[in-house]
């Protein structure tokens, strides 16, 4: 796009993607909006016990596999981690993640965005105090209800961020930019 300064924003895992090109090219970033960003928890929920399914073979990718054969199993998934207000998940919605989580690129994609992410020492990135160096404006964005970014870790980004705003989407989990 040939752009000299933008505004970056990212969900989740593309969260923690723009604050890392943020935190190394800051001249070109004029704005950052990470949403329930990956790289604000040093750790995940049961961090060990889920460090231990995502490095066993092939269980993330069984796992996708069994949601790409049921839709009763994918919606139950995203109204139950992703979206935070039920019956919010429409038929097209789980349809098209039926369709991507059957293709193997996806599966590849996904197994080594876990097992690189997700060690058993913590969570791979963890930017912690270095968020302090964002001197740009930035807008998290949080789910109040997210089981996989806790709001606790936005809020406590916001503190390190010096010049930063929280917004918490009050009825929302993970997804709350594709729920709301």
């Amino acid at each position: 796009l040939k752009l000299d300064r933008f505004v970056l924003v990212g969900l989740s895992m593309g969260g923690a993607i723009s604050i890392r090109y943020a935190l190394a090219h800051p001249e070109q970033v004029c704005g950052l909006v990470p949403v329930s960003s990956w790289g604000l928890s040093e750790k995940v929920g049961l961090h060990g016990l889920s460090s231990w399914l995502i490095h066993r073979r092939d269980f993330v990718r069984n796992t996708c596999r069994k949601l790409a054969q049921s839709p009763a199993m994918t919606k139950f998934y995203v109204q139950n981690v992703l979206f935070g207000r039920k019956n919010t998940c429409s038929p097209e919605l789980v349809a098209q993640l039926q369709e991507l989580l059957s293709k193997d690129s996806v599966l590849d994609s996904i197994e080594f965005f876990q097992r690189s992410s997700i060690t058993p020492k913590g969570a791979i990135p963890y930017f912690g105090e270095e968020l302090s160096k964002l001197k740009m404006p930035v807008l998290l964005v949080q789910g109040k209800r997210d089981p996989l970014v806790p709001r606790s870790h936005a809020e406590r980004a916001s503190r390190i961020i010096t010049n930063s705003r929280l917004h918490i989407m009050p009825s929302c989990k993970h997804w709350c930019c594709k729920e709301q």
